[in-house]
């Protein structure tokens, strides 16, 4: 089977792209995983689903954001709000290009801290079991390696989320410690030995974290 190309940005203006983010999309064989500016997540927030698909260039899934996500969409504008140089890191849709429609978002939780970056993803539940969350989160990290030098990634599963633990699983994380109470009643067991475990490198361990090293050439390999 022929490996995905190389994760790599472009110009919104050479994908069309009628959205108002400055903050050029990452492109890989299927998605293009757009950077949301402020103002979108501002008509989110207010309800304002059209003005949010001008801005954003896309279609919304119809009953997202889901309960609880308010949260989320508030601290991350409220984060570019402080500091529009961190949106590149930040809430990014999975978007498929020829429909424009938005199928999941992921990004990561801020930027790099202590060299290392907090990985999120969610994929819209009709559209789960197609690869969706493991092609972005590929090219999230080599994003990262590439254009910024990160290679420590972190992510925090529930642990009774078996999808999420063996999607990990197959890009390579392990399960670490952590010496606190709280994050050992929610501790996430990763099964063994990915495949990546056996290029990359393990760079240290947390509980209920798992984290993954990127292997020398800067490229997750699946």
């Amino acid at each position: 089977m022929t490996r995905d190309p190389r994760p790599h940005e472009v110009t919104p203006m050479s994908l069309h792209h009628r959205g108002s983010s400055p903050v050029p999309p990452i492109v890989t064989r299927r998605l293009h995983l757009a950077s949301v500016p402020p103002p979108f997540i501002g008509a989110l927030l207010d309800g304002r689903r059209d003005d949010a698909e001008a801005i954003g260039g896309f279609s919304l899934p119809p009953h997202w954001p889901f309960a609880g996500d308010d949260r989320w969409l508030r601290r991350w504008l409220d984060q570019m709000r402080a500091d529009p140089a961190v949106q590149p890191w930040l809430l990014r849709a999975m978007v498929l290009p020829r429909s424009r429609r938005m199928v999941g978002h992921g990004g990561f939780h801020g930027p790099p801290d202590d060299g290392r970056l907090d990985l999120g993803y969610t994929v819209m539940p009709e559209q789960r079991r197609r690869g969706y969350a493991y092609e972005s989160a590929l090219a999230l990290m080599e994003w990262a390696a590439r254009e910024h030098g990160v290679r420590r990634f972190r992510l925090s599963i529930a642990p009774d989320n078996a999808p999420s633990l063996a999607l990990a699983a197959r890009m390579g994380f392990r399960e670490g410690r952590l010496p606190s109470r709280r994050t050992r009643r929610t501790r996430a067991r990763v099964p063994p030995q990915p495949r990546l475990a056996r290029r990359g490198e393990v760079l240290s361990y947390t509980r209920r974290y798992v984290l993954l090293s990127l292997t020398s050439s800067g490229q997750v390999r699946p």
